[in-house]
């Protein structure tokens, strides 16, 4: 008895980590590529600038990027919610109008705070992208608003969220995209509750939103629910964000998409 148990327990589990398994191919054709990081910035070029994008471009690289709304719902180009560390301004990108956002410069240059349209304008298909949704509540505007510039998108993209209510929206309206989950391990996250950071490490919102590919901090690999992912289940995987030619070097052939910044992949 105890052995059915356990063995019901097991297969309970790896139902709830399974990923959807129907877009390998189209998901092998973006891991063709190395991915920049929010653009391949340095301090020339900033992050999650158009100029680091052109830089990626011009490298041959696909790049990483974060997408919010504004107040007034634009879509702009941006990893932090909060401005402080970007703009030195300690208000958060949604309680600002895109009008105000227009008045700040990022990281000390001369460089704006890109609109979602102009990075897919830029790019036009150039090189592909993962597109980051940032999501702090359950509201899924930004995914609303951003699904009909990628309907006429001619390029190869993904998209991503740590948000699993945000991968779900695409889940559930965008089914033919390639879709992502991100983690690590939240053990040190004290912005989450304990059991949301249990839920989101173990990669158990999976059987919500039955993601294409897990996109995982590459420092916490060795967590078991991911190694279950990759190694049993045979899940796409993606590693973010890494710092160095070894370590790329290490993972490049045992991973299927890498993220990489501050060196030349």
């Amino acid at each position: 008895m105890f052995l059915l148990i356990l063995l019901i327990f097991i297969l309970i589990y790896l139902f709830l980590l399974m990923p959807r398994y129907s877009k390998k191919t189209e998901w092998h054709k973006l891991c063709k590529y190395a991915y920049a990081h929010r653009g391949l910035h340095n301090e020339e070029y900033p992050e999650n600038t158009l100029v680091a994008y052109q830089n990626a471009i011009d490298h041959g690289y696909g790049f990483e990027f974060d997408v919010q709304r504004t107040k007034d719902d634009v879509l702009v180009i941006m990893h932090d919610f909060n401005l402080k560390r970007a703009c030195n301004i300690d208000k958060e990108i949604v309680d600002l109008t895109y009008d105000e956002l227009k008045e700040l410069t990022v990281f000390g240059s001369k460089y704006q705070i890109p609109l979602f349209t102009e990075v897919l304008e830029l790019v036009n298909g150039k090189v592909p992208l993962v597109i980051e949704f940032k999501q702090k509540d359950n509201n899924n505007k930004t995914c609303d608003l951003a699904a009909p510039f990628l309907d006429k998108y001619p390029g190869k993209f993904c998209v991503e969220s740590f948000h699993p209510l945000a991968v779900k929206w695409f889940r559930d309206n965008r089914p033919n995209w390639i879709r992502g989950q991100l983690s690590a391990d939240f053990t040190k996250d004290d912005t989450k509750s304990a059991i949301i950071s249990f839920l989101l490490e173990n990669l158990l919102f999976s059987v919500i939103n039955r993601p294409d590919f897990v996109a995982y901090d590459v420092k916490d690999i060795r967590m078991f629910s991911f190694r279950v992912y990759r190694d049993i289940l045979k899940g796409q995987t993606a590693l973010w964000t890494i710092q160095d030619q070894a370590t790329f070097m290490k993972y490049k052939d045992n991973h299927d998409l890498l993220i990489f910044e501050n060196f030349i992949a």
